[in-house]
């Protein structure tokens, strides 16, 4: 008779030639596939109701008027016009520190992360790790950003970003294309373009900026920081 040890290594053996010979006939464009199926099975084995898609992200309309975003744009305007462009992703930027003028948008952001956090995510959050980032993409440098994710060990610190913030600053009828895509399960999808709007997701989430096609789009981006996620 067979102890229960040896039983084990066995089906732990056969299972472990079952999952890498199933994996070996997947390419890498499938294997994106498997596993959201596959997680999908084990949710669907441990949850009674869950979304048909994943959604990653929130968005909110209306957060800055307006009459904010235009006053944030002019003046970070002053500022950026003493930046030079970033050659990977040809764009230009600054920071907007945390003072008098600026804590407001610091203060309304703020807010809505831990609201937000608390009905979806409920993650260990500290506070935003760096400063806000005020972003220029423009029709002239064919302004964009490829697939990426925020998090990561590059710079020590990105491993501490849990949550990426966008703010919307540009009327959407005054450009073109520059469209702000995140992953959704197995696809990249469009988000809202809404001037004053907000959009908030994971920071491990992959997502893109497609090229702008014509005239400036404006916008911020800060991080949300908390205990890496491994």
């Amino acid at each position: 008779m067979q102890d229960n040890s040896e039983l084990n290594m066995q089906d732990n053996s056969e299972l472990n030639m079952q999952d890498n010979s199933e994996l070996n006939m997947q390419d890498n464009s499938e294997l994106n596939e498997y596993f959201f199926y596959k997680t999908r099975k084990l949710l669907n084995q441990h949850y009674t109701k869950i979304p048909l898609v994943l959604h990653n992200f929130v968005s909110y309309n209306n957060v800055f008027t307006k009459e904010e975003c235009n006053e944030i744009i002019n003046y970070s305007n002053n500022y950026i016009e003493n930046h030079t462009s970033n050659i990977e992703i040809n764009m230009k930027m600054c920071y907007l520190l945390p003072d008098k003028k600026n804590n407001f948008i610091y203060d309304r952001i703020r807010k809505l992360v831990i609201e937000t956090n608390m009905n979806i995510w409920n993650y260990n959050l500290y506070d935003f790790g760096e400063p806000i980032k005020f972003l220029e993409y423009n029709e002239k440098y064919n302004s964009h950003l490829k697939v990426h994710n925020d998090i990561g060990n590059v710079r020590g610190w990105e491993s501490f970003r849990k949550l990426t913030i966008i703010v919307q600053l540009t009327d959407e009828n005054t450009y073109e294309d520059c469209n702000l895509m995140i992953q959704n399960g197995d696809k990249l999808v469009t988000t809202n373009k809404n001037q004053g709007s907000i959009i908030i997701f994971p920071s491990f989430m992959m997502h893109q900026v497609t090229p702008i096609t014509k005239g400036i789009r404006n916008s911020l981006v800060l991080w949300a920081y908390g205990p890496p996620f491994c």
